[in-house]
């Protein structure tokens, strides 16, 4: 992910993409439980599901509760 970072920037553009893996991680590090990842356009938080349809390959969607 690190490496997928370094281009993703692009200069800075952007922060960090994350996979579900690293993004699992860093949940579980801070004291989060229950991460789950859903499925496009899918959460326990419906009214955050704010992307759209032609995002779906490059979205995730993850709820954790601390």
């Amino acid at each position: 992910m690190e490496l997928i970072n370094v281009v993703f920037r692009q200069g800075h553009e952007h922060k960090f993409a994350y996979d579900f893996e690293t993004l699992r991680f860093l949940l579980d590090r801070y004291g989060f439980s229950e991460v789950v990842h859903q499925e496009y356009g899918t959460s326990l938080m419906t009214e955050l599901c704010l992307d759209q349809v032609h995002r779906a390959s490059e979205s995730i969607y993850v709820d954790a509760k601390k």
